[in-house]
């Protein structure tokens, strides 16, 4: 992702399926208040059209229980459905943001696609992956109340940056913010604390800290669990793109949560 110094131009939201239409109206939001132009990418699951080459790949009808061929034609078909009504979506979010939105269309595997399509970009906002749909949306609805969000807070360049877009968006679903401080020296949590507690001054937010001591966020993972999350935001280290992706697909793919990935 580039290095800017002042507001973001690019946004890009990656998709794979029929978006929910709230993760939709977020990313437009996002786009309007940061004054961004806003591209949806669709990606193509690479691995259905590799299985749909194979000669023996069938599959069953949920309703008659027939067994059909499964081939290219039908899954390119199907991927051709799924692009016309998430064009239809973001054309109606369009005329509701007054937002100017792109559609780009790519094949291959989900999270390569959209770290690789991000590199020009100022914001990505990953959508949880379509396996883990139905169980993220089950917790959010046993809650009596929104699901937090997520900021990993380290102190370093566009880390206050995604502090502040985490507090705009906890604040827009009138929900808490779990601020996961990242430790970087033995003695550089309180500092970060005090860093983020002057940003989060004045927005009366319920906030909880939890202090992260290595890459891993293996001790992270239970918490976010417990409490649910509506989306995690984390600052893209291009110093190491990989400690990125991997935070990213630890969220969105293992714990079934959106992404907001800021440069």
């Amino acid at each position: 992702m580039i290095d800017l110094n002042v507001t973001p131009k690019k946004m890009l939201i990656a998709v794979d399926a029929l978006q929910d239409s709230a993760l939709l109206e977020l990313a437009a939001s996002l786009a309007r208040s940061q004054g961004a132009q806003l591209t949806a990418l669709f990606i193509e699951d690479i691995n259905l059209f590799h299985l749909a080459g194979l000669p023996f790949a069938t599959e069953v009808d949920r309703v008659t229980s027939a067994e059909l061929k499964f081939d290219a034609d039908r899954v390119g078909s199907a991927s051709a459905r799924r692009i016309q009504r998430i064009r239809q979506q973001l054309e109606e979010l369009a005329k509701q943001s007054e937002l100017t939105i792109s559609l780009t269309v790519v094949r291959g595997h989900y999270l390569a696609e959209a770290m690789a399509a991000a590199a020009t970009m100022d914001l990505l906002l990953l959508d949880r992956p379509r396996g883990n749909r139905s169980l993220a949306i089950k917790k959010i609805s046993v809650k009596k109340f929104s699901p937090p969000v997520w900021v990993i807070y380290d102190g370093a360049e566009g880390s206050e940056r995604a502090l502040k877009l985490a507090i705009d968006i906890a604040i827009s679903q009138k929900s808490g913010l779990n601020i996961i401080l990242q430790r970087q020296s033995d003695n550089g949590i309180a500092e970060m604390e005090q860093q983020a507690k002057v940003l989060l001054a004045g927005s009366n937010l319920a906030s909880h800290f939890f202090i992260q001591s290595s890459r891993s966020y293996d001790s992270i993972m239970q918490y976010v669990l417990e409490r649910g999350c509506s989306i995690v935001v984390l600052r893209a280290d291009r110093s190491d793109p990989e400690s990125s992706q991997s935070a990213a697909s630890l969220f969105a793919d293992r714990l079934g949560c959106p992404v907001l990935l800021v440069a």
